[in-house]
């Protein structure tokens, strides 16, 4: 066998997993791989990436359990699908994973904001109101306050009275969704038109209204879903 074969990575620290599933195809898109061809071994993968081998296994997993490819015990890993021309296997990854862990959050928050509506934490709810008011100030002068943004939703959970809840939720917008808006190009005035959402959710806890405070939850993560559903990967320039 004389062919040449195309070298990738490494690969950066950040979601890594899912860099290295896209790194996976970019090495197949780079040798002319097609379906039912042997990728490398996870050794040479990882040595390649220079990345750990854990890594590399996760993301051979992600990447099964999405049929993308196959795993032969005592024969190695297999490709079931070519990859396609500019198509990030990472974007798809990213998407997938959001929509997943979407309908988690949802259904975290849906909890949390029926909690919310029957505590007798008036305080908490004055604040949260007060936080919706200074954002809507801010929106009316054509200017948005990302950590203010933060700042209500982190109190919207602790008016839900379950640490478990709240810190899966915060974990999720803060670490996890976060991540995802860092490698991806999209309109970022869709997080402003959520601000006179959060006012109505706010005064619907103060009113104890909660049909009202769901639709008003639900609008603000639709921002979320139109993000990704228009994202495409930033293209990063290589140092």
């Amino acid at each position: 066998m004389g062919k040449n074969i195309v070298q990738i990575g490494p690969v950066s620290k950040d979601l890594l997993y899912i860099k290295v599933a896209d790194a996976i195809f970019d090495y197949a898109k780079a040798n002319q791989l097609q379906a039912g061809d042997k990728l490398p071994s996870e050794r040479e993968l990882a040595k390649m990436f220079q990345t750990g081998r854990n890594s590399v296994r996760e993301a051979m997993r992600v990447l099964e359990n999405r049929g993308m490819i196959e795993v032969k015990t005592g024969l190695g890993t297999f490709l079931k699908e070519p990859p396609e021309e500019n198509v990030s296997i990472q974007l798809k990854l990213i998407k997938k994973n959001f929509y997943e862990l979407q309908e988690v959050k949802v259904a975290l928050e849906h909890m949390m904001i029926k909690k919310a509506v029957c505590s007798d934490n008036l305080r908490g709810k004055e604040e949260l109101l007060l936080m919706a008011q200074k954002m809507m100030k801010l929106y009316e002068e054509n200017r948005y306050d990302d950590n203010l943004d933060h700042e209500f939703h982190t109190k919207l959970m602790e008016l839900g009275e379950n640490q478990a809840a709240a810190q899966i939720v915060n974990s999720l917008r803060i670490e996890v969704f976060q991540d995802y808006w860092d490698e991806l190009e999209y309109d970022p005035d869709n997080w402003v038109r959520t601000v006179p959402d959060h006012l109505i959710l706010a005064r619907a806890i103060m009113d104890n209204d909660v049909n009202k405070a769901i639709t008003a939850i639900d609008a603000i993560d639709s921002a979320s879903t139109a993000v990704m559903r228009q994202a495409g990967m930033r293209k990063k320039e290589k140092s």
